[in-house]
């Protein structure tokens, strides 16, 4: 144990004989005793004492107003305070003015018996405190590491189920909405709203053992498991979140995640108010953000799918709270939080215009014009480029049922190449030279030069 650092403050004569009895009462101390100001600032600022004596005689400080100066400094929490007084009305005072303990000054046994008892005591609460520091920084350290390891699983989910982040976003800020809702009704609606939050970042976690072809299917339709494996998915989550022993009630959350109001659900069939409340609140929020991201609905399509489903597998509840909570909402939030991108007939109609203007100016290339065993071939790869890219941006965004409306024009408009290139031979025949101009199917090329002229096979014979 590390040795107490005792500061005595006191002009009097008698302070160097109060030192002494401190240092010969208790072992492992090292007693300190200032006489100025320029003494008391200098030894706060290079040490933490564990216990400070102040003579109510002394005028290096006012003693009345010493404790409350005291407690502005962070450093200095903890620290015992010890009064020597003189009279009844300064141990009245010294204990008004938030000292912890108060010693008359009497030169006796007594008093030596005192000391050593009390300098024992300030040991062992010292000692308990440098235990509780550590322990909280060690408490600290693993809570660090904790995150880290949820921020892992976080990113393992993100990588395998691409709309996961923004659902768990959205399932994050309406589900603590709603608990605070809740709680406003009813106690009997009290859920923890940390561990809410922790089951909403990791709504999925029970998915990773699930293979591709399955992420991409809905857990559960209609209350029904879609695959065997689907009805693992709670018993997963639970597994997984086993090791987080202060988390109790985010895995209880996510095992009766997927448990119908009625009593069809699964993995207990769980009913009515054997469900957990976070888990209602939790299925409601996650299965709407789901059909926005993953099923591309609309955001009224999908309040009504639940709306519908609301007696026999969402609690009807929590469904208009999530109906409250869409109307609360800033529309400008909502459309940043629903569609990160733009509104979905905005970005439609801009991509239909991008696609269509690439199609076009690709087609109007000088390639287009006299390679004609490269034409289909060049609109093939541009389609299947275009396409691809439409995916991407509409999975990306998750609105993929909007965009994707756009790509049969586009098709439409490949499949009609041909009569494209007659109308285009026609308008360039006045700006260009014919020898440019698409061959006919008798006709190849012949180079002369840096010219490339086209003449049927019989004119050149």
């Amino acid at each position: 144990m590390d040795a107490l650092d005792v500061l005595l403050i006191s002009e009097r004569q008698e302070s160097a004989l109060f030192e002494q009895i401190l240092l010969h009462s208790s072992n492992n101390v090292l007693a300190t005793c200032v006489t100025s100001d320029e003494e008391l600032q200098a030894y706060l600022a290079a040490k933490h004492p564990g216990c400070i004596i102040v003579d109510w005689q002394t005028e290096v400080v006012t003693p009345e107003l010493f404790p409350r100066s005291l407690a502005r400094s962070p450093h200095m929490q903890g620290t015992f305070l010890l009064a020597l007084v003189y009279s009844p009305d300064q141990l009245h005072s010294a204990y008004r003015a938030g000292y912890h303990f108060v010693l008359t000054v009497e030169y006796t046994r007594a008093t030596y018996y005192a000391i050593s008892a009390l300098v024992q005591l300030v040991q062992e609460r010292w000692a308990l405190r440098q235990q509780l520091l550590h322990m909280e920084e060690a408490l600290h350290a693993a809570r660090q590491v904790e995150s880290q390891w949820i921020s892992v699983l976080e990113r393992l989910m993100y990588q395998r189920i691409p709309e996961s982040p923004m659902v768990a976003h959205f399932s994050r800020q309406s589900a603590l909405w709603i608990a605070e809702r809740l709680r406003t009704i009813s106690p009997s609606y009290d859920v923890d709203l940390a561990q809410l939050e922790l089951a909403a970042r990791l709504y999925a976690i029970g998915r990773l053992q699930l293979g591709d072809a399955e992420l991409r299917l809905p857990v559960a339709r209609d209350g029904v498991p879609t695959t065997y494996g689907c009805s693992r998915v709670p018993e997963s989550a639970a597994e997984a979140l086993e090791a987080l022993t202060e988390y109790p009630q985010t895995r209880r959350i996510l095992m009766a995640m997927y448990e119908n109001c009625d009593g069809t659900g699964f993995p207990h069939r769980l009913q009515g108010w054997q469900i957990p409340v976070g888990a209602r609140i939790l299925r409601v929020v996650v299965e709407y953000a789901e059909l926005l991201w993953r099923d591309g609905y609309d955001p009224p399509q999908a309040l009504s799918i639940l709306q519908q489903l609301s007696h026999r597998i969402y609690d009807q509840r929590i469904v208009l709270l999530l109906d409250e909570y869409l109307a609360t909402t800033d529309s400008s939030n909502t459309d940043r939080l629903l569609l990160p991108c733009a509104s979905s007939i905005w970005c439609r109609e801009w991509l239909l215009a991008v696609t269509l203007l690439l199609w076009l100016g690709i087609s109007l290339s000088r390639k287009v014009l006299y390679w004609k065993h490269r034409t289909s071939s060049v609109f093939a790869t541009t389609t299947v480029w275009i396409r691809c890219w439409v995916q991407c941006m509409c999975c990306e965004r998750g609105i993929c049922k909007q965009l994707l409306r756009s790509v049969p024009i586009l098709l439409a408009a490949c499949q009609a190449q041909h009569r494209f290139r007659s109308a285009l031979a026609v308008l360039c025949s006045h700006r260009m030279d014919r020898r440019f101009l698409p061959l006919r199917a008798d006709q190849q090329f012949v180079l002369h030069g840096n010219t490339r002229c086209g003449a049927p096979l019989e004119e050149r014979r």
